[in-house]
């Protein structure tokens, strides 16, 4: 599904001002997420199963009004995402890949049942990275 792109070109200056250029291969990834005034959540949370850590957005996307736009991942290893959702009702849907399904029930009971935050969720991941290394 996701390709590596081979074409960045990342330069390198030495002390004396010299460049150099190194190729990579970089998978790069595109994740939309929203966030509305009547509660709901759309939202994907970027692992690195390698380097056993939680990745940022390299560049974030917002619409004029804030409430939704695009993540952009971009990783030297393949990621895999975690996705979050909360309707205007307050109903809540987690989707975990199957690479982490030791703690998808953990992860289910705190997002679903104990209405935890985002926050609370990436917690519980980063301890489960921090424990598998």
């Amino acid at each position: 599904m996701i390709e590596p792109i081979t074409d960045y070109t990342f330069y390198f200056f030495d002390g004396c001002g010299l460049m150099s250029d190194i190729k990579t291969n970089v998978y790069t990834y595109a994740k939309s997420w929203r966030r509305t005034g009547m509660g709901a959540i759309t939202q994907y949370i970027a692992i690195c199963l390698t380097c056993k850590s939680i990745v940022k957005p390299a560049r974030v996307e917002k619409s004029k009004g804030g409430t939704h736009g695009t993540n952009y991942f971009v990783h030297e290893h393949p990621l895999v995402f975690i996705l979050l959702e909360q309707s205007n009702s307050g109903k809540r849907y987690i989707l975990v890949p199957d690479e982490l399904r030791n703690i998808k029930e953990e992860l289910e009971r705190m997002w679903i049942y104990e209405d935890g935050t985002i926050g609370d969720v990436i917690k519980l991941i980063s301890l489960y990275l921090s424990l598998s290394k």
